[in-house]
C-alpha cells in the first residue's frame, strides 16, 4: 500500500473502480468475496471545491500554458528570442485559444472576454510589427472606404454606419475595453462585430491592387487569422442564433482565402457554410424575412440574393452544382427584391451621398442577379433538352434565350458609358459615384458577354442549334462565335484596368473561360482567316489577363462570393 494513503479514509482500487463502499481493511471484504487482489495504489484526488484558474492562466498574456513534455524539452535547450513577431498566432495566442475554446463554447462570459482580448491584442501586435508608422484605426477606416467604393456596389452586405462605429470602438486609442460587457448576449454581439470588421479588412486587402492599398500584403493574413479565430470562439453560439453578419463573415472569409491562397475548394467550403445557414433560416421565403426588424431583414434579404446570384453563376459555368436552386426549397421562392420599408445602408454623415445614389446601386445589383439566374435557368434547360427533346421544352428555351439576350436593354442610364464620363464634369457628388458605377458596369457587361458565349457553346455541344437561331453547324455559327468573343474583348478593353483588378478572381475566371473557348476554336476551325482572327483575340485576352493578379492554383472556378 502506498505510504501516502490511509486505509481508514480511502477505498481500495477495486472498490473505487466499481464505486462500492469499502471497509478499508487489507484485504477488504468485497475483494475477499470476489477473490480479487486488494491494493491501495490509485493516487488520492484533491478534496474540496474546484478553484477556477482561468484568470491566473490568462492574466499574463505572454505566458503560455504548456504540457510537461514540452516544458521538459525546453529546459534542455536555451531559450531563443522570437525572430518573427507576426508568428504570434502560431505560438502563444493560438496555443491559448486551443486550451480555452471548449470553455468558450460553454458560454462563460469571462472566458469569452479573455479570448477576445487575446485575439485583438495579437492582431494589433502583428500589424504594428509590420507597419509601425500606421494606426490600426486608420487602416480599418481605409479598408472600409475601399469596400464602400469598389465592393459594396455589387455586394451591398453591410450597414456602413454600424460597421464604422464598431471599428472606431475596437481600433481606437481609448483605454476602454471594447469586450467588457454585461452579459453573454452582448459579448457574442461584440465578437461577431469584430469578426465582421476583420473579415472585411482581410477581403479588401486580398483583392484590392497595390495602387489602392500599397501595404495590402501586410494586412490580409493577420486580419483573416483574427477573424477566423474570433469566429471559432463563438461559432456554436453563432450557428445556434445566426444573423445577417453570420452570412457576411463567412462570405468575406471565403473571398480572402481564395485570393490569398488560391485554394478555390477551401474557399467554396467556407462559402457553403453561409449557404447552409441561409437555407436553414429559409431566407428564400418572404415570410421568414418579415419576422426580423427592418434593418436586419434588409441585410438578410441582400445577403440571400448575393448568395443566390453566386450559386447561379457557378452552376451556369459548371464550377459546382446548385446549392440554392428552387427545387431544393420546401416552398416556392417568394423573397422579394426589396422590402416594404427600407433603411439606408450608407453613412448619412457623407456629404457626397444624394438620395438617388443608393436606389441606383440596388437596381444595378439586381440586374447582376437577373443575368446570373436567367443564364443558369437557360443552361439548365438546354442540358435537359439534350437528353429529351420535347417540342414544348424547345419553345420555352427559345423564349428564355430571347429574354436573356435582351437583358442589356434594361441597362440603367447612369451605367451607360457616356453618362459615366459626363458625371465627372457635373458635380463632386457625381464624381464620387463614378467608381461605384464603373464597378457595376464592369460586372454586368463582363458577366453577360461571358455567359452569352457559354450559352452558345452549350447549344453547340448539345446540338441544340435552333435555340440560338442557327441551322446546324454552319459557317454562320463560327462567325457568330467570333462576334461574341469580339464583344467580350471590346468590353474588357473599354473598362479601365482598375475596375477589372478590384473584381478579383470572378473576372479572371470569366476571362479564362472565354480563353478556353477560343483555344478550342483555334484547334478545330479550318478556315485560315477565322483561325488568324481567333489567335489575335487570344493574344489580346492574354495581355489583359497578365495585368491581373490571380492566385488561383486549384480548379479555376468562380466562387462568386463577392461579385
Amino acid at each position: 500500500m502506498s505510504p501516502s494513503r490511509s486505509k481508514a479514509s480511502l477505498a481500495c482500487d477495486c472498490c473505487r473502480r466499481r464505486k462500492v463502499k469499502c471497509d478499508a481493511s487489507h484485504p477488504c471484504a468485497n475483494c475477499r468475496l470476489s477473490h480479487l487482489s486488494c491494493e491501495y495504489t490509485i493516487p488520492q484526488k484533491r478534496r474540496g471545491p474546484r478553484v477556477p484558474n482561468i484568470g491566473r492562466r490568462l492574466g499574463n498574456v505572454p505566458e503560455v500554458e504548456r504540457s510537461p513534455v514540452v516544458e521538459e524539452e525546453e529546459e534542455q535547450q536555451p531559450q531563443q528570442p522570437p525572430t518573427n513577431p507576426p508568428a504570434w498566432r502560431d505560438a502563444a495566442v493560438l496555443g491559448r485559444l486551443q486550451n480555452h475554446v471548449t470553455a468558450s463554447h460553454r458560454g462563460d462570459p469571462f472566458t469569452l472576454t479573455r479570448l477576445s482580448r487575446i485575439i485583438a491584442e495579437g492582431l494589433s501586435a502583428s500589424i504594428k510589427s509590420e507597419l509601425p508608422g500606421l494606426s490600426l484605426g486608420n487602416i480599418t477606416s481605409h479598408c472600409i472606404d475601399l469596400y464602400m467604393r469598389f465592393t459594396f456596389p455589387t455586394a451591398p452586405l453591410i450597414h456602413e454606419p454600424t460597421v464604422r462605429k464598431d471599428a472606431s470602438i475596437f481600433f481606437s486609442d481609448a483605454t476602454v475595453d471594447p469586450f467588457e460587457t454585461d452579459g453573454e448576449y452582448q459579448q457574442i454581439a461584440r465578437m461577431r462585430a469584430f469578426a465582421l470588421i476583420t473579415s472585411l479588412c482581410a477581403m479588401v486587402a486580398s483583392v484590392m491592387p497595390e495602387s489602392l492599398l500599397p501595404y495590402r500584403d501586410h494586412l490580409a493574413r493577420p486580419f483573416l487569422s483574427a477573424s477566423r479565430e474570433m469566429l471559432s470562439c463563438f461559432e456554436i453560439h453563432d450557428l445556434d442564433s445566426p444573423t445577417a453578419a453570420s452570412l457576411t463573415i463567412r462570405m468575406f472569409q471565403s473571398v480572402a482565402i481564395q485570393h490569398i491562397t488560391g485554394k478555390a475548394n477551401v474557399a467554396w467550403h467556407i462559402h457553403g457554410h453561409a449557404t447552409l445557414i441561409a437555407q436553414r433560416l429559409r431566407l428564400y421565403s418572404e415570410r421568414s424575412i418579415e419576422k426580423y426588424d427592418t434593418l436586419e431583414g434588409q441585410l438578410l434579404r441582400l445577403n440571400f440574393w448575393h448568395l443566390y446570384s453566386s450559386d447561379m453563376t457557378a452552376a451556369a459555368l459548371r464550377a459546382r452544382p446548385f446549392t440554392l436552386h428552387e427545387t431544393l426549397f420546401d416552398e416556392a421562392l417568394s423573397v422579394k427584391s426589396e422590402g416594404v420599408h427600407n433603411v439606408s445602408l450608407l453613412d448619412p454623415a457623407s456629404t457626397l451621398i444624394d438620395a438617388t445614389f443608393e436606389p441606383q446601386l440596388l437596381i444595378g445589383f439586381h440586374l447582376i442577379r437577373r443575368i446570373s439566374s436567367k443564364a443558369s435557368e437557360l443552361l439548365f434547360g438546354i442540358r435537359a433538352y439534350q437528353r429529351q427533346r420535347i417540342e414544348a421544352s424547345r419553345a420555352l428555351l427559345l423564349r428564355q434565350y430571347m429574354e436573356f439576350m435582351s437583358l442589356l436593354d434594361d441597362l440603367p442610364p447612369w451605367l451607360r458609358l457616356s453618362n459615366i464620363f459626363s458625371s465627372l464634369r457635373n458635380s463632386d457628388a457625381n464624381a464620387a459615384h463614378e467608381p461605384s458605377f464603373w464597378v457595376q458596369r464592369s460586372t454586368i457587361l463582363v458577366s453577360y458577354h461571358c455567359l452569352r458565349l457559354v450559352i452558345l457553346q452549350e447549344c453547340i455541344e448539345s446540338e441544340a442549334y435552333e435555340i440560338a437561331g442557327l441551322d446546324g453547324h454552319s459557317p454562320a455559327l463560327l462567325f457568330k462565335k467570333m462576334e461574341m468573343v469580339q464583344d467580350f474583348m471590346r468590353t474588357l478593353e473599354d473598362i479601365p484596368l482598375l475596375y477589372l483588378q478590384v473584381k478579383g478572381e470572378p473576372h479572371v475566371e470569366r476571362m479564362r473561360r472565354v480563353g478556353a473557348i477560343l483555344l478550342e476554336f483555334i484547334q478545330v476551325v479550318e478556315d485560315e482567316h477565322l483561325q488568324s482572327r481567333a489567335k489575335a483575340l487570344l493574344r489580346r485576352l492574354l495581355d489583359t489577363l497578365a495585368k491581373l493578379d490571380s492566385k488561383a492554383c486549384e480548379d479555376l472556378c468562380p466562387l462568386g462570393t463577392v461579385e
